[in-house]
């Protein structure tokens, strides 16, 4: 569910015209466009700048501010990155105290409320079995939106909940499979900003 929201804040959007005297539909799919992308490709660590810069934009484009309205997503090789921005970490600037925490996930700060989105790993830590949020090489994209820029659509639950034990794994864990009817869509490109920072 979550990576399937995440592709769609980032991803094409479907976008229907009408054919001037035809009246005939025709759909093509919309890119988020580039100027909503900062730093494209980059190899730059995580700077205030980029989260102040990533702000503005939305501000630009007429996105409410407030608490619960912005969100940024990002991956836990930011973490370093976010924790050396004194703003962010000293405690003349701001009561959250990240370093006593280990962590900006779940914080709000400048305007947006943080949350960390780790890759699917093996049960080792050793493979990357899905990377949630967009990376190539080693410049990964974080997303900061306002909730009202995605749509989402949730279909009843395709039957009851299947419960088992996965005995092919040595810790046997319990896996919970549940099929669902979803689907999502980038609605607002005002409402979305990527930036693209160095993985650590």
């Amino acid at each position: 569910e979550d990576k399937h929201i995440i592709d769609a804040l980032v991803g094409g959007a479907t976008v229907a015209a009408v054919g001037a005297g035809t009246g005939i539909i025709t759909y093509t799919s919309q890119a988020l466009p580039s100027t909503r992308r900062k730093n494209i490709g980059g190899t730059s660590a995580l700077a205030l700048a980029d989260i102040i810069g990533a702000g503005l934009l939305l501000s630009k484009s007429g996105v409410p501010t407030g608490a619960g309205e912005r969100y940024t997503l990002y991956a836990p090789g930011q973490e370093t990155a976010i924790m050396s921005i004194t703003q962010a970490s000293s405690s003349d600037f701001t009561r959250n105290r990240i370093h006593e925490a280990g962590t900006a996930n779940g914080i709000d700060w400048e305007g947006f409320r943080w949350i960390m989105i780790p890759d699917l790993v093996s049960i080792d830590g050793s493979t990357t079995l899905q990377a949630m949020l967009p990376i190539a090489s080693t410049s990964r994209t974080i997303i900061h939106f306002h909730r009202s820029a995605i749509g989402v659509s949730i279909g009843r639950a395709m039957g009851p909940p299947s419960i088992s034990i996965r005995h092919d794994l040595q810790s046997e864990p319990t896996q919970v499979r549940q099929a669902i009817m979803m689907g999502a869509v980038r609605i607002f490109e005002g409402g979305v900003v990527t930036n693209d920072v160095l993985e650590a």
